[in-house]
């Protein structure tokens, strides 16, 4: 889409977007419902390393020999479960919805980034450039385009989604997830008892569900579920103990 005035976020919530931004729905099929809840995480992982190829392609055409695939030319990160984020401010997101039929999962993957809006936050192009020009390189002779980016999207999408399905589980990404999210040993803050006990928790990865793994001053682990009323998934948590 060019804009979109009806979006759809997390919780029913709808978004606006302004020419400038990529906006697209893909349809997929997916066998395994024990890894179904992964999809997204995939998503925004092909999302970031889309990001990261453009921006290495940026650098590598302004400095002969750059070494890409470091996925570290620019600072973009996921945040948990489904945004993007560059320098705290959000650039964009993802959000999956499926049905069941026929002995499989068709899932609608929703994708929306920020590509040339520097305003009121950021947008890829603006982290780009201003990554070349902290090196004092030249911006490229063309910005970063939506075909571009889908394109490198639809790449990642379908390797980072072949993998999934064929080891049946999260477990070789995981490692590289959590490389590009934001929350490996952030201290998080559970109010429990109507309030009354503040129970602090570090955040050290994700549980095989798919959810928050934290654990507490004492070693105890925890999974962390979104109390599913709070818009910020880290201002309402619950807590399970896990072995």
């Amino acid at each position: 889409a060019d804009a979109q005035v009806r979006g759809r976020g997390r919780g029913g919530n709808t978004w606006t977007s302004p020419p400038g931004c990529l906006m697209f729905s893909m349809l997929t099929t997916h066998a395994e419902g024990r890894t179904l809840p992964f999809l997204q995480y995939v998503a925004t992982m092909a999302a970031v390393e889309a990001i990261q190829e453009a921006a290495d392609q940026a650098m590598s055409a302004a400095v002969p020999g750059f070494r890409c695939g470091t996925g570290r030319a620019v600072d973009v990160r996921i945040k948990w479960p489904n945004d993007l984020y560059s320098g705290g401010l959000k650039i964009g997101g993802v959000l999956c919805a499926s049905t069941y039929s026929s002995g499989a999962f068709d899932v609608v993957v929703g994708v929306g980034i920020n590509l040339d809006n520097a305003e009121p936050t950021t947008c890829v192009n603006r982290v780009i450039a201003e990554r070349l020009a902290r090196d004092g390189l030249p911006l490229p002779s063309t910005p970063v385009t939506r075909e571009r980016l889908l394109a490198a999207f639809m790449n990642r999408f379908e390797a980072l989604h072949g993998l999934l399905a064929s080891s049946g589980g999260f477990a070789p990404l995981e490692e590289a997830y959590l490389r590009q999210w934001l929350h490996t040993d952030q201290e998080v803050s559970l109010e429990e008892d109507g309030g009354v006990t503040d129970v602090r928790l570090t955040v050290k990865g994700l549980t095989y569900t798919g959810y928050l793994l934290a654990v507490d001053g004492k070693g105890a682990r925890y999974e962390l579920h979104p109390d599913g009323n709070s818009l910020d998934f880290f201002k309402g948590l619950v807590r399970k103990k896990v072995p």
